[in-house]
């Protein structure tokens, strides 16, 4: 179900799903309590920050004179 819906939807970036709700592994791990959860890539594609919403512009900007 959940291939078919990203086709549908046109959503080309990996998806995970486990049935656990808030008790999943990746939820756990890099304690996402909520969704939409936003992270920070850099340029290497490495992830900068999980909780990006928190003064976005700032972060956007130091990264990007990295």
């Amino acid at each position: 179900k959940l291939t078919k819906m990203m086709a549908e939807k046109g959503m080309s970036w990996p998806q995970y799903f486990d049935a656990l709700g808030s008790g999943n592994q990746i939820g756990r791990k890099f304690g996402i309590t909520g969704i939409p959860t936003m992270w920070l890539i850099d340029k290497d594609g490495n992830l900068a920050d999980l909780n990006a919403r928190k003064d976005l512009e700032a972060k956007v900007k130091a990264l990007i004179e990295e």
